[in-house]
C-alpha cells in the first residue's frame, strides 16, 4: 500500500489525479507500483530508509546520462521526492514483452552504441549506489588505478568494517594494481550502466 502522503505528493508534483494502484515484483530493494492516473500510467518506486532520497535522485540523474546518449530507450524521470513516510521515484511506465532473439540483438547493439560514448578519465561526478551499497566515483587517469582503489578496495574496506575479513586476509593497494595490471591493458573510459542484469533492463 502506498502512503497516503505520498500519492498526494505526486499528484501535486505532476498535476493529475491516480485512480488505482497495483503492486508489481521484482525490486530487491525499493516497493514498486503501477500507477493509472488521468494523465496515463506512471511506474512508481518507494522506500522509506534513510538514504532512499539520494538513492533515488542519483538513480534519476544516471537514467538522465543514459537518455542524453539516444542509444537506448531510457524510462523518462517524471518526479522524485520525499514525505515523513519515506522517498519515492516516478518515472515513465513501459510495457514489456518477452524477448525474442532479434530483441536481444538489437539490445546488444544499442549497449554497443552507449559504450561509445566516451570521457578523458575514469569515474563520475558523483557517487552512486550498487543495489544498497554506496558505490564511489572519484575521477582516475586510468582504469587500473579507478577499479583497485573505487571498486576492488572500497569493497575489501567494507568487507573488514563488517569484520567479514580481517586485515591479514586484504591485500594491500599496492598488491592489488600489481595483479590487476595484465589484464587491464589500453583502456578506454566508457559510459557503463554498472548494474547490467536481467531485472534492470526490459525488452
Amino acid at each position: 500500500m502506498i502512503p497516503r502522503s505520498i500519492l498526494s505528493a505526486i499528484e501535486k508534483d505532476l498535476g493529475l489525479k491516480v485512480g488505482h494502484e497495483s503492486s508489481l515484483s521484482g525490486g530487491d530493494i525499493s516497493a514498486a507500483y503501477k500507477l493509472s492516473t488521468n494523465k496515463g500510467d506512471l511506474f512508481l518506486k518507494i522506500n522509506s530508509s534513510s538514504e532512499s532520497l539520494h538513492m533515488f535522485q542519483v538513480e534519476a540523474n544516471g537514467l538522465q546520462l543514459i537518455a542524453e546518449t539516444n542509444a537506448i530507450k531510457t524510462p523518462m524521470v517524471l518526479s522524485v521526492g520525499e514525505t515523513h513516510e519515506g522517498a519515492y521515484l516516478a518515472l515513465e511506465a513501459i510495457n514489456s514483452k518477452r524477448a525474442n532473439a532479434a530483441d536481444l540483438k538489437l539490445f546488444g547493439h544499442q549497449l554497443s552504441e552507449m559504450h561509445n560514448i566516451t570521457k578523458d578519465v575514469f569515474g563520475l561526478e558523483y557517487d552512486n549506489y550498487i543495489g544498497s551499497l554506496a558505490q564511489y566515483n572519484q575521477t582516475h587517469e586510468t582504469w587500473l588505478e579507478f577499479y583497485t582503489q573505487e571498486r576492488l578496495k572500497k569493497q575489501y574496506d567494507l568487507a573488514r568494517n563488517k569484520n567479514l575479513l580481517s586485515n591479514q586476509e586484504i591485500p594491500n593497494i599496492e598488491t592489488l594494481i600489481s595483479g590487476c595490471r595484465p589484464f587491464f591493458q589500453d583502456i578506454q573510459p566508457s559510459l557503463l550502466h554498472g548494474d547490467l542484469w536481467n531485472g534492470n533492463y526490459m525488452i
